[in-house]
């Protein structure tokens, strides 16, 4: 069985005085992983689970009302809401993977729900 690595960024004491290698190492993080574990970032844990609360109530919503904030068709807009199903990896190929989640995207931040 293979062990899924989350690669952690520690704000704190890993890029404390180097900027521009953190900026470094979450660009090649993004373009090789997809996403990364922020540690000491500042952002303080009410923030954080506001947004999370927030993220809940949205899923939460019939998927009429949701689908009233999807992204906009016809468009390069990588913002709003996309039911199960729509997002697609891989479309080049044959077969290609249907995503089996349903997401929000809102000012580059993406909260998901599976299923």
């Amino acid at each position: 069985m293979t062990t899924a690595h989350i690669p952690v960024v520690d704000f704190g004491s890993q890029f404390q005085d180097n900027k521009e290698q953190l900026g470094i190492t979450l660009v090649d993080i993004f373009r090789t992983v997809g996403f990364v574990y922020l540690k000491n970032h500042g952002v303080p844990e009410e923030t954080i689970q506001g947004a999370f609360g927030s993220s809940q109530k949205f899923f939460e919503l019939g998927t009429d009302t949701k689908k009233k904030y999807g992204r906009p068709p016809g468009t390069d807009v990588n913002s709003g809401y996309v039911p199960v199903g729509m997002e697609r990896f891989g479309e080049t190929r044959t077969p290609y993977f249907i995503n089996p989640k349903s997401m929000v995207q809102l000012a580059g931040s993406v909260f998901c729900k599976i299923g």
